[in-house]
């Protein structure tokens, strides 16, 4: 993009999260500890982290498998126009800042996950529960944020021996997948665009390629009078498979946490950001409202 040029809405995939929907609670789209990304650089009650970020950055470029930050800045600086562009919100730091921004916060990245998978094992985030949950939720936030097609691309080019770093991301956030034996790497054959994107992907996996009748599911008591039947067209059980037969809902087990809240509205509000004819999450949730009135419902 030129100073002249508008940006285009059909790029962008990391948004600030419209008030009308975080007004519900603010909380669940506000990172806690650690800032990703522009939309909430420079938060004064997440400084404490910068000085970590430069930390595992000084640790990272010590590796002699990696090569010179010079030439991981020249990289950057490269794709710059391209990574704003993904961002719904336009971004006022200058080209020297912002380019600085993204190294720090995606080289923080790969090194946890790299600490994560083995090295380092006496990290304090690594080691610490209630450090490394919170730091793995504020990852999974819309507004929290980098291009996946980055970290992916310097990853390779600064560990080409490593890990796939798909299998990093999901060992990482083991913990915060709903069906945590499902989604292999494979599961995400058809691509994300960011961390949360990446949960969205994990729970519809096949599903896009179901008939449309899901996008807009009837309440709970016109799907039972008219027995519809949702079934993925793959032979792999599909994580919103939902089947009404006999007399009784038939659904996969899911996997609830003390983050699933959080994490559901944030994919949520992807989708109505993002996926405005494809509101597969946000029928799901929208089918238990339906089917939970009280507590009762849930056993």
């Amino acid at each position: 993009m030129t100073e002249d040029s508008e940006p285009n809405p059909d790029r962008f995939c990391i948004f600030r999260v419209p008030k009308s929907i975080r007004k519900g609670k603010q909380e669940a789209y506000t990172p806690q500890i650690v800032s990703i990304g522009p939309l909430h650089h420079d938060r004064e009650d997440l400084k404490d982290m910068e000085d970590q970020k430069e930390k595992y950055v000084r640790e990272f470029f010590k590796r002699p498998t990696s090569k010179k930050r010079e030439e991981v800045l020249a990289f950057i600086r490269s794709q710059e126009q391209e990574i704003r562009s993904h961002y719904s919100e336009e971004c006022k730091l200058d080209s020297d800042a912002y380019v600085g921004m993204i190294l720090r916060d995606a080289i923080f990245i790969i090194e946890l996950f790299m600490r994560n998978d083995g090295e380092h094992e006496s990290d304090f985030f690594i080691n610490i529960s209630a450090e490394m949950f919170a730091l793995q939720l504020d990852l999974l936030l819309l507004e929290n944020q980098l291009p996946y097609f980055l970290l992916e691309k310097l990853y390779s080019l600064l560990v080409p021996d490593g890990e796939s770093f798909r299998k990093l991301c999901l060992n990482f956030f083991s913990d915060q997948m709903f069906f945590p034996d499902d989604p292999k790497e494979e599961k995400l054959k058809n691509g994300f665009e960011h961390f949360t994107d990446m949960q969205r992907a994990a729970l519809v996996g096949d599903f896009e390629r179901k008939e449309s009748t899901f996008r807009h599911l009837p309440c709970a008591t016109k799907l039972q009078e008219s027995g519809v039947k949702f079934r993925c067209a793959s032979k792999e059980r599909c994580p919103l498979e939902i089947e009404f037969k006999q007399g009784e809902l038939r659904m996969p087990e899911l996997s609830v946490f003390h983050e699933t809240d959080t994490i559901l509205r944030n994919i949520m509000a992807l989708e109505q950001c993002r996926y405005h004819d494809s509101l597969f999450v946000c029928s799901y949730v929208q089918l238990l409202d339906f089917l939970i009135e009280d507590k009762r419902d849930g056993q």
